[in-house]
């Protein structure tokens, strides 16, 4: 509970790219079915991993974790926000909600 709010947590699937010229959301991945970000670090040590969490974190202004595919590109993130937060986290991370 936040301020006496439940927080939800909210999965959303991703692909990552690393080794890219900036951090960017690059756009949902149809085939993929997941949101492609693009991030500066190297996949080593942890430290794309790193630059994902701290930079989600900063644009959604929400705690955001890794669930599951630490060691790969493709992940799934979770994002505690309340329910009514969703369409402007959507707008953020460039997903159409009808996807």
């Amino acid at each position: 509970m936040k301020g006496g709010v439940n927080v939800g947590q909210h999965t959303f699937h991703i692909h990552v790219i690393p080794n890219s010229e900036a951090f960017k959301i690059v756009g949902w991945d149809h085939w993929r079915k997941a949101l492609k970000i693009k991030v500066k670090n190297r996949a080593e040590g942890g430290k794309a991993n790193k630059e994902l969490i701290n930079e989600l974190t900063k644009l959604l202004n929400h705690e955001v974790m890794i669930k599951s595919g630490h060691t790969g590109r493709n992940k799934t993130i979770v994002v505690f926000c309340e329910d009514d937060e969703l369409p402007e986290i959507y707008k953020k991370l460039k997903i159409n909600e009808a996807e």
